[in-house]
């Protein structure tokens, strides 16, 4: 089957690295960058069992709309904004067979993509899977679970769907009541998904943390009351058990709009949480909690502002620091790779190594005051983000992954010192014996 993934998040690379076992897969791609990493080193999933899959055959990628080829299947898996925009870019991929189906989170997103494709050819799905996304195609699978499909219209074809899923060993299985499947997958998105997102936190904190699950359960709860006004009658203790369990599962795992906001992307909270608010002014039906996490996670989102800072751009073999140079700042690789030398440009040059897109380097100096242990050149045309020591601390507590990022940086920096000390020290002492 020839079969197209829209979106390459996290669950986008592992269905696409599953699928292209026994299918040829198209990657439809937000950033060129993604695509031309893909097309060179395929798809990398970093299993639980510390396994390590590379998958390289059957799979091509580019940039959303860039390919024109018919495919039997296209999934989509964008954030619920998107829905449309993704629909319409790549619509050379559908003719009148290809089946369409939702693999994403929250409701409603079945209704907008039958405004380009007939309901009898729409599937829905949900997936239990969870991801950590690591960028390029490389994706940290940290948790399992059934792929549930369905339709609307009770199509025959979705057996051949979940027949090619199962191949692939990505369980799956067929409901005929698929409205109530999103339904249940909605009460653990809109309360692990959006807390954690705030929290910062992985999914297990919701049930480790007390007073994470107090608002679990009143959003939870809100949720399933407007459900009941939709028509659908769930169980609150069954619902909150199932939520718990799910938890328990998945616990070391990261929810995808908590990767969302410690990336400064922009999430789908109103697709989830949002849907829920707006289906219970439908009804009448009181949300404070769901309205609230709305409101909460939009103010976080306008602190994405707060951590933009200025870009320069340098040019192939430009220098960005010298060594010995009292600089007082942070930097961290926006675009293009840069090099760091001891003694550059002598005949004691030493390469203490190379950073590439996202990488921080010069927090030593910023943080100590002491000049500059490395001359830093721009390797091609790079683009370098300066945060300076003032505002440093702003920069990292805002998002616990800039703080990441440094440290490893940070230790990268001093592992290769090490290195290149450890070379001296055997250098001295074959000369002391010569």
């Amino acid at each position: 089957m020839k079969i197209a993934i829209i979106g390459s998040g996290a669950i986008g690379c592992l269905y696409g690295a599953y699928l292209s076992r026994n299918n040829e897969i198209l990657m439809l791609c937000r950033r060129q960058q993604t695509a031309d990493s893909i097309n060179k080193s395929g798809l990398t999933v970093f299993e639980p069992d510390s396994t390590t899959g590379h998958y390289t055959e059957n799979i091509r990628a580019a940039v959303s709309g860039g390919f024109s080829e018919v495919v039997d299947l296209a999934i989509i898996i964008v954030k619920g904004a998107d829905t449309e925009s993704s629909i319409r870019d790549n619509l050379k991929l559908i003719g009148e067979k290809t089946l369409v189906m939702t693999l994403q989170n929250g409701g409603g997103n079945d209704l907008k993509i039958a405004k380009y494709v007939p309901m009898e050819r729409i599937l829905v799905g949900t997936t239990r899977h969870n991801c950590v996304n690591l960028d390029k195609g490389n994706v940290r699978h940290s948790g399992s679970g059934v792929t549930v499909i369905g339709s609307n219209t009770n199509s025959r074809r979705v057996d051949e769907v979940v027949r090619v899923l199962n191949e692939s060993d990505l369980e799956a299985e067929r409901s005929d009541d698929i409205q109530r499947i999103i339904w249940s997958k909605l009460f653990l998105n809109l309360s692990v998904n959006s807390f954690t997102a705030i929290t910062k936190a992985p999914i297990g904190s919701m049930i480790e943390n007390e007073h994470s699950w107090f608002f679990a359960e009143k959003m939870i709860c809100e949720a399933i009351d407007v459900a009941e006004a939709e028509g659908l009658h769930f169980s609150y203790l069954e619902v909150l058990d199932s939520v718990h369990q799910t938890c328990g599962k998945i616990a070391g795992g990261f929810s995808s709009m908590s990767q969302d906001i410690m990336n400064c992307r922009k999430t789908e909270i109103d697709a989830i949480n949002g849907f829920i608010v707006d289906r219970a002014k439908v009804h009448n039906v009181p949300a404070p909690y769901n309205s609230f996490v709305v409101n909460l996670v939009h103010a976080i989102e306008n602190t994405y502002k707060e951590q933009d800072r200025a870009m320069t751009k340098y040019s192939n073999g430009e220098s960005i620091i010298q060594q010995g140079d009292s600089q007082g700042r942070l930097y961290k690789v926006m675009q293009g790779t840069v090099s760091l030398y001891s003694n550059y440009g002598t005949d004691n040059e030493y390469l203490l190594g190379v950073f590439t897109t996202g990488k921080s380097f010069g927090i030593y100096s910023c943080y100590t005051d002491r000049p500059s242990p490395y001359t830093a050149i721009a390797d091609g045309d790079t683009v370098v983000m300066e945060i300076p020591k003032d505002e440093l601390h702003n920069y990292l507590a805002l998002n616990p992954k800039n703080a990441e990022e440094a440290l490893i940086s940070l230790s990268n920096q001093v592992s290769l010192a090490m290195k290149h000390i450890e070379m001296i020290n055997e250098e001295l002492m074959r000369n002391q014996k010569n």
